[in-house]
């Protein structure tokens, strides 16, 4: 045993909180978890000894700093987890700071940087040999850089260097689109990159989990079989594959990249060579970490083995066959689907039970999460920011 420990995740608005406080919790652990409002996901969970109500760190990121550093100096904590793009690159930007009281599992910030900016990821695979499409620098390309004009193909995409999912995402089909389209995704988005275009016929994503010599100890492979917004967003149906070359493929990229701790990969599938290729790394737990639980591989488990200098075993499993549904983005994917999509998908639509099928954001022992999902997407999308602001907890 490795003893009972104190942990504090951030980020309970996402469902990636709900399989980790479980393990923890029901192996003895006592877990804090901070929420940006009482409807977030992980409030309305059983699990979670303590929950707190903070500023939204993609509002308030200085005051949600302090707040930290006040709390981890009163309240020792003996790991902090940052489950969001936002969170992880605060704690990997203040690593120094943060490591005086407690312990984080995230790389430096020069490592974490290649990862989170999506251009660089690109960069990285092209300068060693990983599988990627090929890629161009938006702003080379609006200064008239002739060695990035001539890597275009197109179609091509665009999208912003540092982002989530889908937002920013467009497929451009001549030059004078581009050179029109460009500047105007730019000043929405950010910075953007170009790159080529490949027909969206096979996704993946992965889950893994490297220890601090970046040997790869958990790679789950899961097939997005459906996505929303249709085109490639978010997936909403996950299932689990078993796919070696995916596995050699993330593994080169992370022992390359000198990483450590979870990271979620995104690779797709090349109809023309068939070969997969990295698409982007999110730096961090990956939103559908559920279903590497379900496959046996417990990367909490794995994260105190990590802060205790214990070995981790090789846990590269993949099962075939699991399921992993979000219920609400599935759904809007059956609305705005073709009748020849809703025909063909695999799994089918209708099927809402099985032993392999489980859903990303409940489970039949904890499921009032669903509710706090339910509730913070619909005031995401609607204007009642000031019923809210009344509701929250201060």
């Amino acid at each position: 045993m490795e003893g009972s420990k104190n942990i504090l995740l951030l980020d309970g608005n996402s469902s990636h909180c709900l399989p980790i406080m479980k393990s923890l919790e029901r192996k003895g652990h006592t877990v804090t978890l901070i929420c940006p409002s009482v409807f977030s996901c992980g409030y309305f969970s059983r699990y979670g000894q303590e929950k707190l109500i903070w500023p939204r760190i993609t509002e308030e990121e200085e005051k949600f700093y302090q707040l930290l550093i006040s709390h981890i100096k009163d309240k020792k904590y003996d790991l902090l987890m940052g489950l969001s793009d936002a969170s992880s690159k605060m704690l990997s930007a203040k690593k120094k700071e943060i490591e005086h009281y407690s312990k984080i599992i995230i790389p430096d910030f020069e490592i974490f940087q290649k990862a989170a900016n999506k251009f660089l990821t690109m960069k990285f695979c092209m300068d060693n040999g990983i599988p990627c499409p090929t890629t161009v620098d938006g702003d080379e390309y609006e200064n008239n850089s002739e060695s990035s004009s001539g890597n275009l193909t197109f179609p091509v995409v665009i999208k912003p260097k540092q982002g989530v999912g889908a937002v920013g995402f467009s497929i451009i089909y001549d030059r004078n689109e581009l050179e029109r389209r460009l500047p105007e995704m730019k000043q929405k988005f950010g910075p953007m990159l170009i790159q080529e275009f490949i027909p969206n016929e096979e996704q993946y994503t992965v889950e893994a989990f490297c220890d601090h010599s970046s040997d790869l100890k958990a790679c789950v492979v899961a097939q997005k079989t459906r996505f929303f917004p249709i085109q490639g967003g978010t997936s909403s149906c996950n299932v689990t594959a078993d796919y070696p070359e995916i596995t050699d493929t993330v593994e080169k990229l992370l022992q390359k990249l000198n990483w450590i701790g979870s990271a979620n990969v995104d690779l797709i599938v090349d109809p023309r060579d068939k070969t997969p290729k990295v698409i982007e790394i999110n730096p961090r737990v990956g939103a559908i970490v559920k279903i590497a639980f379900l496959s046996g591989v417990d990367i909490a488990d794995m994260s105190i083995k990590m802060i205790n200098k214990i070995p981790i075993s090789n846990n590269k499993k993949n099962p075939s066959g699991i399921v992993m549904r979000n219920l609400m983005l599935d759904l809007l994917w059956f609305i705005f689907s073709s009748i020849e999509s809703k025909r063909n998908t695999r799994p089918s639509f209708f099927k809402f039970f099985g032993n392999k099928l489980h859903y990303q954001n409940f489970g039949a022992d904890d499921p009032f999460p669903f509710i706090g999902y339910l509730l913070s997407n619909a005031l995401k999308y609607t204007d009642i920011n000031i019923l809210k602001r009344k509701l929250d907890l201060k």
